[in-house]
């Protein structure tokens, strides 16, 4: 049963440096999805405890807190990029980096179809100053480095509009 024990423990934590890996590159936050990827290896460590706590001695119990701590740690990573994908227009405005992280929630607040360009730019500011994506009767807004494993390129927040000055679509793309 130690054999056992001891086994577990060192796949649970090389499981969880994947998860770290994972939450750390994908930007995970805290959904029912990945709090349950974390906590069913820890059920099934505790389960594995309670059947061979009485047989071993202070190392397995040693062990069993290490792996609570790392998995602690997890759940807090996953908080702390919940926490830095809110939309707030100061943080849209001071870290022009992380807005690739907030671009969801903010789409999610606002429905940008039918506001005008004044309307646009009192919430996100004024648009960034580049060649990419130009076109007539676009804004177009700096995100960031694309979200995944390998962020080669960036991306973009774009605004079609309409002769009026009126937006007709959003979109977010890749240079």
């Amino acid at each position: 049963m130690k054999i056992l024990w001891r086994a577990y423990v060192f796949v649970f934590i090389l499981l969880y440096l994947a998860y770290f890996w994972w939450i750390d590159i994908m930007h995970s936050g805290l959904h029912v999805f990945s709090v349950s990827a974390l906590m069913l290896p820890v059920i099934l460590l505790v389960v594995i405890y309670m059947f061979i706590r009485k047989e071993v001695g202070w190392t397995t119990h040693t062990a069993l807190v290490i792996c609570l701590a790392i998995c602690t740690v997890a759940i807090y990573h996953l908080w702390m990029n919940e926490q830095q994908s809110h939309f707030t227009k100061v943080k849209w405005t001071l870290e022009q980096e992380e807005r690739v992280w907030m671009v969801d929630d903010m789409l999610s607040q606002y429905e940008f179809v039918g506001m005008d360009v004044l309307a646009v730019e009192s919430i996100l500011g004024k648009e960034t100053d580049t060649s990419y994506f130009e076109a007539p009767n676009r804004l177009v807004y700096y995100l960031g480095s694309e979200r995944g494993f390998i962020s080669i390129d960036s991306e973009w927040l774009v605004f079609d509009m309409n002769e009026k000055s009126v937006v007709t679509n959003v979109q977010i793309l890749h240079d």
